[in-house]
């Protein structure tokens, strides 16, 4: 047992030994009801009743465009105005109508917009494609301009970066754990992006105005989401076998190395466990018996022979 550097029996107890609790708000009451209400599936409202699934019909937008750009004409412009300052000169000019019945009647762009309860923006989109010879398409939700979406190699760097700094299991926390995140931050943007590190520094910008590779509160988010560590000082009387054992196991993705470090764990427990039952049985035979003296030794604090 010389590589298992402890002081009492509790560090290996058969229990699992358990990081800080991760935040999963997929899971939470209240985004379940949410996300199940915005999909139209039935879920327990908060009264504790069962809303039925949303039945919907087939997707009315694109014929609603198609109707509503038939009743609009383009006609080539009659009389071009001479105009001293430059501007946007319209390809055509526009006739719009509504239907009464059979008839037909001309109406301003106002009027076009107040009867059928839309925007000139989206009557001007339909000029625009009846211009070009274009049918109206649905769109919505086709298009792939994420701005806001955090690039994968991006990500690659923070969880690289974040993986350089070891870390142990703790059961308490630090009040002081928010300005450690920032520290974390910063010796990124010291390594990634040394233009708004400096900037950041010299107290020119605050830390949530930063919008260089990555902003704090993406970082922030991505390392509650991944790691969640807690920020504290280093404990002693811990088995450094256990605590590296222990940091393999969470780290590891590759599932079968995963089992193979979770064996090794719980054989360096049973061993340890062995070793504790014959240090309580020669303890019980020292107190027992007046002839017999028990001496225990820390091979990793004492050296004998100096």
């Amino acid at each position: 047992m010389a590589d298992c550097e402890m002081i009492s029996e509790s560090d290996h107890s058969d229990s699992e030994v358990k990081g800080k609790r991760r935040r999963n708000e997929e899971e939470w009451k209240r985004n379940k009801i949410k996300r199940l209400k915005c999909e139209g599936k039935s879920h327990e409202n908060w009264a504790g009743k069962t809303a039925e699934a949303r039945t919907t019909g087939s997707d009315c937008r694109r014929p609603q465009d198609e109707y509503l750009q038939a009743l609009v004409s383009s006609r080539p412009i009659q009389r071009r105005r001479a105009k001293f300052e430059e501007g946007v000169k319209r390809s055509a000019s526009y006739v719009y109508k509504i239907k009464l019945g059979s008839e037909e009647h001309v109406v301003c762009l106002k009027a076009f917009c107040s009867l059928h309860g839309m925007t000139e923006a989206h009557v001007k989109r339909l000029c625009k494609l009846l211009t070009s010879g274009l049918s109206p398409q649905d769109m919505r939700g086709k298009h792939h301009n994420r701005p806001n979406a955090v690039k994968p190699n991006v990500q690659a760097l923070m969880d690289c970066h974040i993986r350089k700094f070891p870390y142990r299991v703790a059961h308490y926390s630090n009040s002081d754990g928010k300005r450690r995140y920032q520290v974390l931050y910063e010796l990124f943007l010291k390594e990634h992006d040394p233009d708004n590190y400096v900037t950041l520094m010299a107290g020119q910008i605050d830390v949530d105005k930063v919008h260089g590779i990555v902003s704090y509160r993406t970082f922030l988010t991505y390392f509650r989401d991944n790691f969640n560590y807690e920020f504290g000082r280093p404990q002693v009387g811990k088995c450094r076998k256990c605590e590296e054992l222990n940091v393999k196991v969470q780290s590891e993705k590759n599932k079968s190395v995963r089992e193979w470090l979770q064996v090794e764990l719980n054989l360096h427990k049973t061993k340890a466990k062995v070793f504790y039952t014959e240090l309580e049985r020669c303890k019980k035979l020292s107190d027992d018996e007046n002839d017999t003296e028990m001496i225990t030794f820390d091979f990793q604090q004492n050296l004998l022979f100096q």
